[in-house]
């Protein structure tokens, strides 16, 4: 009997040795668990802010890249748009530089003009000879006063080599018209007049559409009075955003950015739409020889890579 009690006696030490090591154990393995965790969330967050770090770093080289992109298609695609413009003054000189205008009589040019319809572009809706008093006599065989005109004030009045007119409604033929001119001069280099196109704004419209501007994005050219003369929304044309603030656009910049285009600088521009949800950037260069500017709008997420000019 006392043997047995002996036997119990012995066994209890160790059984008390093994619950504390089981303890011991639970208490390391808790204690590995929560460092394996603590290491864990440590990773987290340095991969976190390792991963914001270069995301950060990417789109600024991005913006960059970007900039100097869209920059550079600005600059080409108005360089292309002022060349195409020319093109219309050569349709014009066909007739200033013919032996008729060099002889300096305002009635026979006005014959000429009329003999000869062929020799008007087809994109002409009419071309014209005027006095130095300001009588425009035109190809549709109509008398009227242009003294008032932007393209009288610039060729006569400030003695312009050219002009390109801001577009204007004509009540007679119900479009929107802009007019090109060119002084005309007889064979003594005397300034007796000069010599106009009227031109529809659907043709700056067709031109424009030739300019690619990734999946998403548009060209649009603002006038000298910040009147939208070219837009691929149709019902934004002839819409004066100078006129109208940002509350009511819901664009914020868009203002500003038309005052920057009708002064006739070069830059890009953050426009923020849907309350700032989205953001626009918008490349934009002056069109040279006129007081227009191009603008080429693409949304902040586009594929930069996608974007591209057509040539003409």
């Amino acid at each position: 009997m006392k043997a047995k009690i002996d036997s119990t006696s012995e066994k209890a030490p160790k059984a008390k040795k093994t619950k504390i090591k089981l303890e011991k154990s639970k208490f390391s393995e808790s204690l590995a668990f929560k460092f394996e965790v603590s290491i864990f969330f440590i990773l987290f967050v340095f991969f976190a802010i390792l991963v914001f770090l270069l995301n950060t770093t990417i789109s600024k080289d991005s913006i960059k890249t970007y900039s100097s992109m869209f920059g550079t298609l600005s600059e080409r695609s108005s360089t292309a748009l002022t060349y195409w413009l020319d093109g219309y003054f050569k349709d014009l000189r066909v007739f200033t530089k013919n032996e008729i205008f060099l002889e300096g009589d305002v009635a026979k040019v006005h014959q000429y003009i009329l003999d000869n319809p062929t020799l008007i572009g087809d994109d002409f809706e009419y071309v014209g000879v005027c006095d130095q008093e300001g009588t425009l006599y035109t190809s549709n065989d109509k008398t009227l006063n242009a003294k008032n005109t932007e393209y009288f004030t610039e060729i006569i009045g400030k003695g312009h080599g050219s002009s390109i007119t801001n577009p204007e409604f004509n009540a007679e033929s119900g479009n929107y018209i802009f007019y090109v001119a060119l002084p005309a001069v007889d064979r003594n280099g005397r300034l007796f007049g000069l010599f106009m196109g009227a031109l529809k704004i659907d043709n700056i419209q067709i031109e424009i559409s030739k300019i690619k501007v990734g999946e998403k994005g548009f060209p649009f050219i603002l006038d000298g009075k910040g009147t939208i003369i070219a837009h691929p929304e149709k019902n934004r044309l002839m819409e004066n955003v100078l006129e109208m603030e940002d509350r009511v656009t819901g664009q914020l910049g868009l203002n500003a950015l038309a005052n920057e285009m009708v002064m006739g600088n070069k830059g890009v521009a953050k426009i923020l739409k849907d309350s700032g949800k989205k953001t626009d950037y918008v490349f934009y260069y002056p069109i040279y020889d006129t007081n227009w500017s191009l603008a080429l709008s693409l949304p902040e997420k586009e594929e930069i890579g996608r974007a591209s000019c057509r040539e003409r």
